[in-house]
C-alpha cells in the first residue's frame, strides 16, 4: 500500500519516512488520504492485521497443528490473506514498478537471440500468473476480494 500510494502521490514524505526507517502513521498518512476507491476495504484489512498482530489478547499464536479445527480455519484465513497480498503485489509490480523503460530493457537484453539471456518470457509468465490469479479468485472470500479489487482501481488521493 505504501508502495501504491508512494507511486501516485506528489507528496514524497510517506516514502522519505519509509526508506529512512521511520515510523509511519499509516491510517493518517495513507488510507485518510485516499478518495477514490472507496478505502473501506483498506480500513478492515488494515484492523484485521492490527487486530492478529499486536500484543494483545485478540493476537494470534502461530501454530502448525492443523488437526484441530480452530488452527485450520486460522490457516485457511491466512491462505486468504496471503492470496489477496500475492494478488496485489503482482499488480504493484506490473503496473506502478516495471515501467516501459524497464519492459524496454527486458526485451533488449532478454529478447535477442545472440543476447546474454535468450528468451524473453514475461508476456507469457504473465498470462500464466493472470490464469492463476482467476482460477483462485474462485475460492477466496468477499473481503478479499474487494480489497483486490479496490487495491487495483485507479486511486484518487486528497491533498
Amino acid at each position: 500500500m505504501v508502495s501504491k500510494f508512494s507511486s501516485i502521490s506528489e507528496n514524497t514524505s510517506v516514502l522519505a519516512k519509509w526508506n529512512d526507517d521511520k515510523t509511519i502513521y499509516f491510517s493518517n498518512s495513507v488510507l485518510k488520504k485516499i478518495e477514490i476507491p472507496d478505502p473501506e476495504p483498506f480500513h478492515y484489512f488494515w484492523s484485521l492485521v492490527c487486530d492478529h498482530s499486536h500484543a494483545t489478547k485478540s493476537a494470534m499464536q502461530v501454530s502448525i497443528d492443523i488437526g484441530d479445527e480452530d488452527n485450520s480455519m486460522e490457516v485457511v484465513h491466512n491462505i486468504a490473506v496471503i492470496n489477496a497480498l500475492i494478488e496485489c503485489n503482482y499488480h504493484l509490480l506490473n503496473t506502478h514498478l516495471i515501467t516501459s523503460e524497464y519492459e524496454y530493457m527486458g526485451k533488449f537484453y532478454f529478447g535477442r537471440k545472440d543476447g546474454p539471456f535468450p528468451g524473453y518470457k514475461v508476456p507469457e509468465l504473465r498470462k500464466q500468473a493472470h490464469s492463476l490469479f482467476k482460477k483462485n479468485r474462485k475460492s477466496l472470500g468477499s473481503e478479499s476480494l474487494k480489497l483486490i479489487t479496490a487495491y487495483k482501481r485507479k486511486w484518487k488521493l486528497s491533498s
